[in-house]
């Protein structure tokens, strides 16, 4: 018996990006990038046009229908706090959507397909509806018939499967067949993380690599303990704590560790295309900042040193702040001049 993803990427071809949860490289949209003639479309789309295409694929990203997608919009604008993070709540909650989260179907549609074929209990009842929302503090078992099908046999085989990062609103237990509802989902639990996709890739090429999330500093302290250094090319504050980077680090290691930032000005098109760019480096210790331009300083790429980090890091804020203000402005038509 062969186990076939049923979703298509028919959605995907028809918005121009990958909308579908096929693998990383196995989406038409992906395949169609490399190659040398294919076609992307050069329409300007207008503040309508946009709004509903973003409309149109959180409905097609989840699999439901407009008339079911109005009554997620109006329930959402009826709800405590902003309605477009109470929509995605909504939409994640999704018994179709949780299981497809918890690794036990290979897509949403396929998820879909196993639930209303009544394979899932919740809290012990066997529930049948895609749509049922699934509650903080609800658990989603495989009942015990269905785990001696042949279909989840294939499926607890199946590399992908076990290997897919679960989201921190859920906790799995793939071995039982069975996950927990321990929060309210988040919008930033819903986006794929691109880190996911690069890490395995550089691994693969025999880099080595010491990589933590910054929500995660105090349980990366245990392993990244016995080093003195880091480097760091995000901008931005903790939206937690509302502190730098630079002081969430020290914090967590101490006082006795080196700080490194580096950041713009710059755009990687222009690094990978060999033209001459130049970066700020900030550092707590100028003989790290030495050490560090001697590892990366060449030809094309410049580098400036200075040991005001906390000024490095506001410019940074300000810099993003202004890009995105330009944009907003070009987009309608206005010329813009902002000096920082």
């Amino acid at each position: 018996m062969k186990l076939r993803a049923t979703i298509t990427c028919k959605e995907c071809v028809r918005m121009g990006e990958r909308l579908c949860s096929k693998p990383s490289g196995k989406c038409s949209v992906e395949r169609n990038r490399l190659r040398k003639n294919s076609y992307v479309p050069s329409r300007r789309l207008s503040d309508y046009g946009i709004q509903l295409k973003e409309k149109q694929k959180a409905r097609m990203i989840y699999g439901v229908m407009e008339k079911q997608f109005r009554g997620y919009v109006s329930k959402a604008s009826k709800m405590e706090g902003i309605a477009g993070e109470n929509l995605l709540s909504l939409l994640e909650s999704r018994l179709d959507n949780v299981v497809f989260r918890l690794g036990f179907g290979r897509s949403r549609a396929h998820s879909r397909q196993l639930v209303s074929h009544g394979h899932f209990l919740v809290n012990g009842r066997k529930v049948d509806v895609p749509s049922y929302l699934v509650r903080n503090g609800d658990r989603i078992e495989i009942s015990e018939k269905s785990k001696k099908t042949e279909l989840f046999k294939i499926m607890s085989l199946d590399e992908e499967m076990k290997e897919r990062n679960v989201p921190d609103w859920l906790k799995s237990d793939k071995n039982n067949g069975s996950g927990d509802i321990i929060s309210k989902p988040e919008t930033d639990d819903m986006r794929d993380s691109p880190s996911l996709d690069i890490i395995p890739k550089l691994i693969e090429n025999n880099c080595r690599l010491r990589v933590f999330d910054p929500e995660g500093m105090k349980e990366a302290k245990d392993y990244l303990s016995q080093y003195s250094s880091f480097i760091w090319l995000t901008k931005g504050l903790d939206k937690k704590t509302n502190k730098f980077f630079d002081e969430l680090l020290i914090e967590t290691f101490g006082n006795s560790i080196d700080c490194c930032l580096i950041s713009g000005p710059s755009f990687a098109k222009d690094l990978v295309s060999g033209e001459k760019i130049c970066v700020s480096v900030a550092s707590n210790n100028s003989g790290y900042l030495d050490t560090i331009e001697k590892c990366f300083i060449t030809n094309k790429f410049i580098m400036q040193k200075t040991s005001d980090l906390i000024g490095v890091q506001i410019s940074g804020i300000m810099k993003n702040i202004a890009a995105i203000l330009s944009g907003i402005l070009t987009t309608n038509n206005y010329l813009s001049l902002i000096h920082i």
